[in-house]
């Protein structure tokens, strides 16, 4: 008997690829609560797990990745190579695991507790429970999953079945034995019928309504077993609604009369275009202008040029006026005729 009250305990045992994982999700379809001992394990072995240091200081840093964490695949072949590193690897991991299962069963709400432990038999665990059923399958069936599964080639997968306890130690030891080497269909059939004949007696009417009892036809199997339920996140919390608004009410129209509309100003008039009259052709819009030709021009530059010498004598004048204060003419003076001088250059 189980150490807890109100419990029923179910412990799911059987060799490597027996095929307990699809007996236990299809026991949770039932309405059982399960715990996957495998699960626990891998938990255990995580970074800042409690069984996470003990397993590198007894292997070796050789089994850590790049990202810190157990190769678990590197640490199942070394394990599974030599039976005492095997057994040393059980001695550190089964405790904690053993613990976390406590805890588990204890918080759990359903009555019915199913443990799928692949070393139930082997360990503490099964003390904690109620009855012992077993998966069972030919050693055929088990290198051909391993195969198939885990990709895994002939030998290894022959050495992987060959270190574990023989399968017949467990089966002598079950209560309840499920042969696995058929169809999912043929297996449902199986673990309901079980379950309706040595479950549904202990547990009475705590069990869900739609597990079938004993004497009706077996149900149809799942077309996929059952996963383990996601917790599910609280709804969000909806928005808080606007109160509703007031209804403006329409806005009224001033009693002030109508301005009359005006009329736009008319455009004024486009100013008229100057019609310049046709010129005949051949004639130019340009006045010619005289041919007049100015007295200091080139033309009338010439020494020989009258209008050049009184040019010459007036600014001679101009730019010596105290020449005839002298008493006798000079410069250009002295070529002139007494009567041409000025007044004051005449001796």
């Amino acid at each position: 008997m189980s150490p807890f009250e109100n419990k029923y305990v179910i412990g799911l045992t059987g060799n490597i690829a027996v095929g307990k994982s699809v007996v236990r999700q299809m026991l949770q379809h039932f309405g059982a609560y399960t715990i996957d001992a495998d699960g626990l394990t891998h938990q255990a072995m995580a970074p800042g797990a409690p069984a996470y240091q003990p397993i590198v200081e007894m292997f070796g840093k050789f089994i850590v990745d790049g990202e810190g964490r157990i190769n678990r695949p590197l640490l199942g072949a070394v394990a599974f190579a030599v039976p005492e590193a095997l057994t040393k690897l059980e001695e550190i991991i089964h405790p904690f695991v053993a613990q976390a299962m406590t805890a588990l069963i204890s918080r759990a709400q359903q009555r019915v507790i199913v443990i799928e432990a692949i070393k139930l038999l082997e360990s503490d665990v099964a003390s904690m429970c109620d009855t012992i059923w077993v998966v069972d399958a030919t050693v055929e069936t088990q290198v051909k999953r391993l195969m198939e599964k885990r990709k895994l080639p002939l030998e290894e997968a022959r050495k992987r079945i060959i270190a574990q306890p023989p399968q017949s130690d467990k089966v002598s030891r079950a209560k309840v034995v499920i042969k696995n080497d058929g169809t999912v269909e043929d297996t449902w059939k199986q673990v309901q019928m079980i379950w309706n004949a040595t479950v549904v007696p202990v547990v009475g009417n705590q069990m869900p309504k739609s597990v079938p009892t004993m004497g009706t036809q077996p149900a149809a199997a799942p077309a996929r077993p059952a996963q383990p339920q996601p917790q599910v996140q609280p709804p969000a919390r909806p928005a808080p609604s606007m109160p509703p608004q007031p209804a403006r009410p329409a806005p009224t129209t001033n009693n002030v009369a109508a301005r009359p509309v005006q009329a736009a100003p008319a455009m004024p008039p486009a100013p008229q275009q100057r019609t310049v009259p046709a010129k005949p052709a051949g004639t130019s819009s340009l006045t010619p202008k005289p041919n007049v030709v100015s007295p200091l021009s080139p033309k009338n530059r010439s020494r020989h040029s009258p209008l050049y010498a009184q040019q010459r004598r007036d600014d001679r004048q101009v730019r010596h006026p105290r020449d005839g204060q002298c008493g006798r003419p000079h410069g250009y003076h002295a070529g002139l005729r007494a009567e041409e001088l000025p007044a004051g250059a005449r001796g």
